[in-house]
């Protein structure tokens, strides 16, 4: 039986809400390795800021460094403040490493993440 990636959202937000962290862990693992080609930028910074997944956010935020461009509409949807930075990171990429500099940018929200997945994990 295969399990598409919209139903492995479905466990990672159940196994997120009932803090089962075993369960979380695989759908994490699942959506990471299936939704590779399923998900853009866009979902994985949505989804990983709804479901404490840091990686899925820096990610997303790397992607965009490398694409160089944020669409209009799009702005909104990851905020306008962080659409900033991004942008400030794109301008400022021949003087330092993107990856660097995405990590030093988005430290708080980065933490505040990583964090709250913490809590997940280890109630």
């Amino acid at each position: 039986m295969t399990v598409s990636t919209d139903e492995w959202i479905s466990v990672l937000k159940v196994s997120t809400l009932w803090r089962c962290s075993s369960l979380r862990k695989l759908a994490i693992r699942k959506i990471s390795w299936s939704g590779v080609h399923d998900l853009n930028a866009w979902q994985k910074i949505a989804l990983g800021r709804k479901y404490c997944v840091p990686s899925w956010v820096e990610g997303g935020y790397k992607w965009i460094v490398a694409k160089r461009n944020i669409p209009d509409e799009r702005v909104e949807e990851i905020g306008v403040l962080e659409s900033f930075k991004l942008l400030r990171i794109i301008i400022s990429q021949n003087y330092s490493p993107p990856d660097n500099e995405i990590k030093k940018v988005f430290h708080e929200e980065l933490e505040s993440i990583a964090a709250a997945e913490e809590a997940i994990l280890n109630p």
